[in-house]
C-alpha cells in the first residue's frame, strides 16, 4: 500500500473510517508547496515529493531521461530509444502525450511495431563524468557503463520495462479524494510499456575531444518532460 503524504494549516484532516485502506503523513503547511494536496514520496529518493496524478508520468520521463544521459555521457555517437507499440490504444495515447512518436525509417514491420520517441547521431565523444542519475540500478545499465569504459563496447541494445504501480493506482486516488485531498491534476495510470534502447559508441582512441554536448547533434528529443 502506498502511503500519501499530504499538508494542512491548523489542524490535521480527520481520517474517514476506512482509514486502515489508507495512510496519510500529514506535515504542517510550513513544509508544503502546494495545500491540501496529496502526494507519493518518490521510491528512490525519498526526500522527494510528486503529486498523486503524475506520479507514473513523473517516473516514466526520469528513467527515460536518465538513460539518455548516461549515454550521452558515456560519449555515445548514435542513440534511439523507442517503445514496442503492442499496449493498449489508452496507454499509446498516454505515453504519446509524454514523449511525441518519431519516425526512424527502416522496414514497415518494425516501423509497426516500435515507435520512436528520441533519437540523437554525431561523432561521439570521450566518457565523462556521469550526471547524477536515479535509475542507474535499472538491469543492464551498469554494464553499459562498465563495457565503454573497460570493455570497448561499439554498441549495445537494452531493453527496460515499467511496469510497477508502487501501489498508486485508481483505488488509492479514490481513497485520497475521500479524504479530502487534491490530488494534482488528472490522474493517469500505470501501464506496463517496454523501451528499446540501441545505439553505437566510436572506439576510445577514435572519439572526439570531450565537450560540453557530448558530441552529439540532437535531431530529436522528449517534447514535454
Amino acid at each position: 500500500m502506498a502511503a500519501l503524504v499530504s499538508f494542512y494549516g491548523e489542524n490535521p484532516i480527520d481520517m474517514p473510517d476506512s482509514s486502515e485502506r489508507l495512510y496519510i503523513e500529514q506535515q504542517p503547511l510550513s513544509e508544503a508547496s502546494e495545500f491540501e494536496v496529496g502526494y507519493v514520496r518518490h521510491p528512490v529518493s525519498r526526500t522527494r515529493l510528486i503529486p498523486l496524478a503524475s506520479y507514473h508520468s513523473q517516473i516514466l520521463v526520469e528513467k527515460t531521461n536518465d538513460a539518455i544521459a548516461m549515454l550521452t555521457a558515456l560519449g555515445a555517437s548514435k542513440i534511439e530509444l523507442s517503445y514496442s507499440g503492442k499496449i493498449s490504444d489508452q496507454a499509446k495515447a498516454d505515453v504519446e502525450i509524454l514523449f511525441g512518436v518519431l519516425s526512424f525509417g527502416g522496414n514497415k514491420s518494425d516501423s509497426e511495431h516500435l515507435r520512436g520517441i528520441y533519437q540523437a547521431s554525431g561523432d561521439g565523444s570521450h566518457p565523462r563524468a556521469l550526471p547524477p542519475l536515479l535509475w542507474i540500478d535499472q538491469p543492464g545499465w551498469r554494464g553499459i557503463i562498465d563495457g565503454r569504459l573497460h570493455g570497448g563496447m561499439r554498441e549495445f541494445a537494452l531493453t527496460f520495462t515499467y511496469e510497477h504501480d508502487s501501489g498508486v493506482d485508481a483505488d488509492l486516488v479514490s481513497n485520497a479524494r475521500q479524504a479530502g485531498l487534491r490530488i494534482g491534476g488528472e490522474f493517469r495510470k500505470a501501464h506496463r510499456v517496454s523501451f528499446n534502447l540501441r545505439g553505437e559508441f566510436p572506439p576510445l582512441g577514435d572519439a572526439a575531444p570531450e565537450s560540453s554536448a557530448g558530441g552529439q547533434d540532437n535531431v530529436a528529443f522528449m517534447a514535454n518532460s
